[in-house]
């Protein structure tokens, strides 16, 4: 959608939900929906959306990896990111941005370690 690539994430959000009238479990659509509440700073919204794509898409790489972007950008809640990003990289051993994934979980972590040190 060339209003998300331009970062017009509200109108984008309009053509996602349109396009789920006419085809309600598109995971792909649904996923970019989330990431367009992202953006806006509904990260509640954000994190529902994600939540119902993998109700009915379970183990869907897209949704899981941007929950954990909601989860860790949106609501700092950085263990529970890790986790889900953790099993998403055992079910999706391939995942196309293993590398930066796989980077993001070990700068939570060690961010976490540091958090720990100074308490």
């Amino acid at each position: 959608n060339i209003y998300h690539d331009l970062g017009s994430y509200g109108k984008a959000a309009d053509f996602y939900q349109k396009s789920l009238h006419i085809h309600p479990q598109d995971p792909h659509a649904e996923t970019d929906l989330a990431v367009c509440f992202y953006y806006l700073h509904e990260h509640d919204r954000a994190l529902e959306t994600l939540n119902h794509v993998l109700d009915y898409a379970p183990g869907f790489s897209p949704a899981m990896f941007n929950k954990g972007i909601v989860l860790a950008g949106g609501q700092k809640n950085y263990r529970e990111a890790i986790a889900l990003w953790e099993e998403l990289l055992k079910r999706d051993p391939e995942f196309s941005r293993k590398v930066q994934l796989k980077s993001k979980i070990e700068q939570l972590k060690s961010s976490a370690r540091s958090a720990q040190e100074t308490d």
